[in-house]
């Protein structure tokens, strides 16, 4: 069964937590920002240049064609003149002026009439017409004459269109020299015709007259209007001129301010997406580096790491819950340091977390060690209660710490008494009899150390009881994993391995041995130990005998009076087995020699007196019978 966190209700709480600034609506703020930048140098942009089209609308369409019309208005004025010097130089001809007037007319009736083509087929017409040169020169008098009218009436129609478009009518500057020059424009058709009237006049009178005698006075008025027609011809040259050279000096400043706008607006555009994803980029990156360095300390085992909330976005939800998940693991480490003292910390570990071993019951070879306190319940009789409490926790830490040092599992603490185990998964399948024997030769020797600390944990300087450890190590198949009720439970071994081991604690106080292992145990920790066979026994509560071993030393560190004790036991025991009670007895007795005091030769002996009245031959399995647990 694992252990189920409660959630805090702070924590619980961050599931509702409303995100105030959410990472999305940064992300699309500024991009719509920069949205609205591209729309605004967009529509500058457009803005400007739609401006500058004006201005080059203004110019191609209206100043430029005016500055030519003006122009062939002023060549056809001049080839009118010069057609009228002709034919004052020629004399008049035998036409009259309205006839050719009046030819010419049906040929010029709209300024495309006056172009080459027009002028070509108008001169094979006179050619049919009139013969006399003087009549061809009055035709083309009259030609260049209707021609400069046409262009004029052009001319002011340019610029009343001019003067009709929208952005013209909103500007009154524009108005004001369109309407100067419409005025100009408007004094040349009756210059011109002042001219013309002057001309007729002259060509009468000349007719009349019969040569040029007496037309002094009419020669100068036509001199003078001429002179009026050029200085107006002059003056919208120069009109047109000026407004040409300002309109396109104005198209090209706004052209220029038009580039420096939007460049300016990019420029802009470019800082404020760099500042935005700057600032975006901090917002984001620095608590997740915070997270980063946060989730190292936390694998480095720093627990009480704390990280602030600097946003108001998803992160600050998450940095939340990193706070949160730290104080839960705060906890579950508190949990398993406070349990482990009670617990196995690998055990504990499968209670609270689901990455440790399975903890599901199952049946394993295990190896199970009981170990006893040697009258413990007299020695309790002579102290105070909590002088025996501290006596026994002093012992429990010197003794528990020999079986975690190898790995062992401790079961469970009954009064003075220790049940460990060693198997899989917590330490291999071929090493867990091994382990367990090299802890319990551990013990014996702590257990030296403990015993001239009892004065002081006792409070007793002369009659300090004797404290002698006993051992029983058994290896087999048992059922190992969670057992108990719903309400409580334990990670323990059961099974007749574990019985065995604890009969084999016991069976140390009728031999008078520290550890006594089963022969599994020895089997397969033969290679680490030093140990001699003790003898076979039935145990209370198993049918089945079982060969037992003392446990004698680690692997080569046996001294030499143990190694002959061990070779000469195993000589009785033989003899003892085949009823040679003779030369068991010289055996054990040998043993004793060897070792005085030594207690399963002792018990041999006694055996021996009582084994003397047995028949010879008689059927007997040479398994001796404990009586007691």
């Amino acid at each position: 069964m694992q252990l189920q966190t409660q959630v805090r209700p702070e924590a619980a709480g961050l599931v509702a937590d409303r995100v105030r600034r959410p990472i999305s609506l940064k992300i699309f703020g500024i991009t719509l920002v920069l949205l609205v930048m591209m729309g605004l140098i967009s529509y500058s942009a457009t803005v400007s240049m739609h401006r500058v089209n004006q201005q080059l609308v203004l110019l191609s369409d209206h100043y430029i064609p005016l500055d030519q019309l003006e122009g062939q208005v002023r060549v056809h004025n001049l080839q009118q003149i010069l057609a009228f010097e002709r034919i004052v130089a020629e004399g008049p001809g035998t036409a009259s002026f309205d006839d050719v007037s009046r030819l010419v007319r049906q040929h010029v009736s709209t300024p495309d009439a006056c172009g080459p083509d027009e002028q070509t087929a108008l001169a094979a017409r006179l050619r049919e017409t009139y013969t006399d040169r003087a009549s061809r020169r009055m035709a083309s008098y009259e030609r260049q004459r209707l021609c400069g009218d046409l262009k004029v009436g052009q001319a002011q129609a340019l610029v009343d269109r001019a003067l009709a478009l929208p952005f013209v009518a909103q500007d009154a500057a524009q108005v004001q020299k369109l309407t100067r020059l419409q005025v100009e424009l408007g004094r040349v058709p009756q210059t011109r015709e002042s001219l013309h009237g002057l001309m007729r006049r002259y060509l009468a009178d000349m007719r009349q007259a019969g040569g040029r005698r007496g037309l002094e006075s009419l020669q100068e008025a036509l001199d003078a209007q001429r002179r009026v027609f050029n200085r107006e011809s002059r003056s919208i040259g120069r009109l047109l001129e000026a407004d040409t050279r300002e309109a396109a000096a104005t198209a090209h400043r706004l052209e220029r301010r038009a580039f420096w706008f939007n460049w300016g607006v990019t420029a802009l555009a470019v800082l404020l997406g760099l500042a935005c994803a700057l600032l975006l980029t901090r917002n984001l990156v620095r608590p997740v580096r915070q997270l980063v360095q946060g989730a190292k300390a936390i694998e480095e085992g720093n627990l009480d790491v704390r990280l602030e909330v600097i946003s108001a976005d998803e992160l600050a939800l998450l940095t939340r819950s990193f706070n949160h998940m730290a104080s839960g693991l705060k906890e579950k480490e508190v949990i398993k340091e406070t349990f482990g003292k009670y617990v196995d910390p690998r055990i504990v570990s499968g209670l609270i977390g689901e990455s440790a071993p399975s903890l599901q019951a199952a049946k394993r070879p295990m190896t199970v060690q009981f170990s006893d306190i040697e009258g413990f319940t007299s020695l309790c009789e002579q102290l105070t209660p909590d002088r025996v409490v501290n006596l026994l926790n002093e012992y429990l830490s010197a003794m528990s710490q020999p079986i975690r040092e190898s790995h062992g599992i401790i079961d469970k603490y009954v009064g003075d008494a220790i049940m460990a185990f060693w198997g899989p998964p917590f330490v291999p399948a071929d090493r867990h009899a091994s382990l367990a024997c090299l802890a319990a030769l551990d013990q014996l020797d702590r257990l030296q150390a403990f015993r001239e600390r009892i004065p002081d944990l006792v409070g007793l300087r002369r009659g300090v009881p004797a404290f002698n450890v006993r051992i029983g190590i058994s290896t087999g198949e048992v059922t190992v994993g969670n057992i108990g009720s719903e309400s409580a439970r334990n990670y323990t071994v059961i099974g007749d391995s574990a019985n065995l081991a604890s009969r084999l604690e016991s069976a140390n106080k009728h031999f008078g041995t520290r550890i006594i292992i089963s022969e599994e145990t020895f089997l397969m920790a033969q290679a680490d130990v030093e140990a001699r066979e003790l003898d076979a026994i039935r145990v209370v509560g198993r049918q089945a005998p079982v060969r037992v071993y003392e446990l004698l030393a680690r692997h080569g560190q046996l001294d030499a009076a143990r190694a002959e004790l061990r070779d000469r036991y195993a000589q009785g025991l033989r003899a003892w087995r085949a009823q040679a009670w003779s030369d068991a007895r010289a055996a054990f007795q040998a043993c004793v020699a060897c070792c005085p005091g030594d207690g399963p030769s002792a018990l041999f002996l006694r055996r021996l007196e009582q084994m003397q009245a047995l028949p010879a031959g008689a059927a007997w399995d040479g398994v001796w019978t404990l009586g007691e647990k």
